[in-house]
């Protein structure tokens, strides 16, 4: 199994050569939350993984309204530089939308990210995000899964509608050689 980190503004990161070494192999950073947040971190961030040889993937936070504004957001800030992994749509803001809403977004969403870097996006959700704010029947299992399950257990917790993950986030919290922030 390689391993892998998430970063955003809350971690400070100053030695990714020691983040390198630790071994970890890939890293996740956010990008952009709506249309209305990039993360002051990202493009340093973004910079400082390729400059460490770290497997790179860029990730965008849905908020359930405004998608093709968001989405081009996200695209823009990317657009010439998509990293080694697929872009991730992190799927875990509601705001009280229903769940075919939510849903049509995502897929509008997924849909422009493949279309815009030619490779298929991938899910990042929790079983019970997915499970209470999605629906199952509209082909979101069709892409590949980041699940965020926090367990001891040796395998996650799934999304009713998906049978296999390609990331699993198992711990919420974990300390890393050059890396201040859990």
């Amino acid at each position: 199994m390689l391993i892998g980190f998430d970063v955003s503004r809350y971690e400070v990161v100053n030695d990714w050569e020691a983040v390198k070494a630790a071994g970890y192999v890939f890293g996740s950073t956010r990008a952009t939350v709506g249309d209305y947040y990039t993360d002051p971190t990202f493009v340093n961030y973004w910079k400082g993984m390729k400059s460490a040889g770290i497997l790179r993937m860029a990730y965008h936070v849905l908020a359930p309204e405004r998608p093709q504004s968001q989405i081009s957001r996200f695209i823009d800030l990317v657009r010439t530089d998509w990293g080694e992994l697929p872009p991730v749509l992190d799927l875990e803001l509601d705001r009280d939308v229903n769940r075919q809403v939510i849903t049509d977004k995502t897929l509008y969403c997924l849909h422009e990210l493949e279309k815009a870097s030619n490779r298929k996006p991938i899910i990042y959700t929790t079983q019970n995000f997915a499970n209470n704010h999605l629906l199952p029947a509209a082909k979101l299992s069709d892409y590949p899964l980041w699940v965020a399950n926090y367990t001891t257990k040796p395998a996650p917790a799934l999304p009713n509608f998906w049978t296999g993950w390609v990331f699993w986030q198992y711990p919420e919290a974990r300390k890393l050689p050059g890396i201040n922030g859990a």
